[in-house]
């Protein structure tokens, strides 16, 4: 079932994984490689396209019909403000360590582990591509859960 849901939202998922990587090439990075192409936003035309700009602060955003990205509205201006020095979470989606503690003697109370589907027994886990949530933390939805889960997409 994993398999038909991740072809089916393949795009997405590489698109996902391409900002994970920091791998997307806005147009500013790309004016710095081809100076005959413009850094500004391809969208507004208005400021250079910045993983920020993109991300965050470009005013076609607003036309994006997406929940989630209305949802994510309410955190611009606190992304815009630690962008600089947390761009792994404000520009990547992935959450920084200095957000996360569990106390020693707490993780093994705290090990919660769900498997659907066949799942490789514990240490067993093959390569591939693995991703982590970033819900907990100051700016998560669940801002007292300060761990990260994990999903495994099989191909």
């Amino acid at each position: 079932m994993a398999t038909k849901k991740f072809k089916s939202n393949y795009p997405k998922y590489a698109a996902l994984e391409t900002i994970l990587a920091a791998a997307t090439w806005p147009n500013e990075r790309v004016n710095e490689a081809y100076p005959e192409i413009p850094s500004t936003c391809s969208r507004c035309g208005l400021e250079p396209e910045t993983d920020l700009h993109v991300y965050w602060q470009c005013p076609c955003n607003s036309n994006i019909d997406d929940d989630a990205i209305r949802d994510s509205d309410k955190y611009i201006d606190t992304a815009v403000t630690h962008a600089a020095d947390k761009p792994c979470l404000w520009l990547r989606g992935i959450m920084p360590k200095s957000y996360t503690h569990i106390p020693n003697d707490d993780i093994a109370q705290r090990r919660i582990f769900y498997c659907e589907g066949d799942c490789p027994p514990l240490g067993e886990w093959p390569s591939g591509v693995y991703y982590c949530d970033g819900g907990g933390g100051e700016y998560g939805a669940f801002s007292q859960k300060v761990w990260g889960g994990y999903c495994v997409l099989g191909r």
